[in-house]
């Protein structure tokens, strides 16, 4: 949270409306790498309130218990991560010194770190997305300001190539992958919080500008749900925000949803049978343990409804939806 380094974990099972404390980690840490390949939860790096780490462990959810894996190459917090082919791959970062342009992957089947060709732009705090095998980084900070550079991996050639810059400089900003085209709703632009939103399509090559959201923000808690993508919350610049809006691609239009209960913003979102559960966050005065989830089935426009506190209070925090 925004006080302490977590080595905490809970699970919200919907059907029995109940958060469940689990094994925790064997580290406490925040702003760490984390994605889930074949059912495993992986935690890679982070900061302990002292150093930047190289930790890495993995949470096997049907056996309920942490793995310890080998570290990764390099020290790192803050950096973008994404599942490829059932690989892990682990892209900049901070190292306490510098933002970073190395880049590594964790192989399961092969049970260790293999460093990749570097990415052309130090950065951390970037959008890493997969689309059609490739891999694609976008934004984030290089140490002395936003970026707009974009490049994009392919593991077959093994290499980096340079993108089209967006359209404007975006760190922390939303995104989604829908129909094979990447989506990028705010950000910080020179510390001034914007709404603007851009699309890149592959094929076509280039970043498109869409219409800009109904209100500034950043640090919002973004899903895709049956082709939309959901915006909740965030920080517009003056204060935390429950607002929530949704883009149809189909209609290229957003349009206003019911506020969620909370002011939220770095909150931790998943989604679930078609449903949107939003978790923790900072309001402005302290982190939050409230959850709730959003039903777009429910009502005129969907309805949010509380679910049961969480044990412990969370802000910066990985939610993540898993089968056993």
């Amino acid at each position: 949270d925004g006080q302490r380094r977590l080595l905490s974990i809970e699970r919200l099972a919907p059907a029995a409306e109940r958060w469940e404390a689990l094994p925790p980690m064997s580290d406490r840490r925040a702003v760490v790498a984390a994605d889930v390949v074949a059912s495993k939860l992986y935690v890679c790096g982070g900061w302990d309130g002292e150093h930047r780490l190289s930790l890495v462990e993995r949470y096997n959810i049907a056996l309920s218990r942490w793995e310890q894996l080998p570290p990764m190459i390099e020290r790192r917090s803050h950096p973008a991560v994404a599942t490829l082919a059932g690989k892990l791959y682990v892209c900049g970062g901070f190292d306490g010194a510098e933002s970073l342009s190395s880049v590594e992957c964790f192989d399961p089947a092969e049970g260790g770190w293999a460093r990749l060709s570097s990415m052309q732009e130090r950065r951390r705090r970037a959008i890493a997305v997969v689309m059609d095998g490739r891999l694609y980084i976008c934004g984030g900070f290089d140490g002395a300001g936003q970026l707009n550079f974009a490049e994009v991996y392919d593991p077959e050639a093994e290499q980096w190539t340079r993108l089209p810059a967006m359209l404007s400089r975006r760190v922390v900003s939303a995104s989604a992958v829908i129909d094979g085209k990447l989506y990028v709703f705010g950000s910080e632009d020179d510390a001034q919080v914007v709404s603007s939103a851009e699309r890149l399509d592959p094929r076509a090559g280039d970043w498109e500008a869409l219409p800009a959201m109904l209100s500034n923000r950043v640090g919002a808690a973004a899903v895709a749900v049956a082709g939309c993508l959901y915006v909740c919350g965030g920080w517009d610049g003056r204060q935390r925000l429950s607002s929530v809006e949704r883009y149809n691609p189909v209609i290229n239009a957003w349009e206003s949803l019911p506020r969620m209960l909370e002011r939220r913003d770095r909150a931790a979102v998943a989604t679930i049978g078609g449903r949107l559960y939003v978790c923790g966050g900072f309001n402005g005065d302290t982190d939050l343990r409230t959850a709730e989830c959003f039903d777009p089935a429910l009502g005129p426009k969907g309805t949010w409804s509380a679910l049961p506190q969480m044990l412990e209070r969370r802000s910066s925090a990985v939610a993540v939806a898993a089968l056993a």
